[in-house]
This record gives structure tokens, C-alpha cells and sequence, in this order.
């Protein structure tokens, strides 16, 4: 992974990835900010294409280590 797949994501999947890395839930994350829980899962499932992982975590870990 390169930092283009991680400049590319949008401004909210990195806030919910973040949420991620803290150990949030989808749901917990969805009342957080406001979106519901469907969103938040879709918000991962794009990050997580975007950044080729297979892991919510481990797209939030690249994240995070960016």
C-alpha cells in the first residue's frame, strides 16, 4: 500500500477508520457522528477497497500509521 490509496480516501472514511483504531463498534461509531449504521459499514467496506486490506483494522492501522 502507497500513500495514494490513502490520500484518496474521503474525509469522512477516515473518520470512521479512526473511530476504528479507538475500538469503536459500527453502531457506536454511527451515533458518534451522526450517520447510521449501514453508512458507517459502507464508509468501511470503501476504505478498506481503496486500500486493498481485507481487515477494517487493518485499513484503520494504515491509517494511523500514515
Amino acid at each position: 500500500m502507497d500513500e495514494k490509496g490513502l490520500s484518496r480516501l474521503p474525509e469522512r472514511q477516515k473518520e470512521v477508520l479512526r473511530l476504528v483504531f479507538q475500538n469503536y463498534e459500527a453502531k457506536q461509531i454511527a451515533r458518534a457522528i451522526g450517520i447510521s449504521p449501514h453508512t458507517v459499514n459502507d464508509h468501511m467496506r470503501a476504505a478498506r477497497r481503496t486500500l486493498g486490506v481485507a481487515r477494517t483494522m487493518d485499513a484503520a492501522r494504515l491509517l494511523a500509521n500514515y
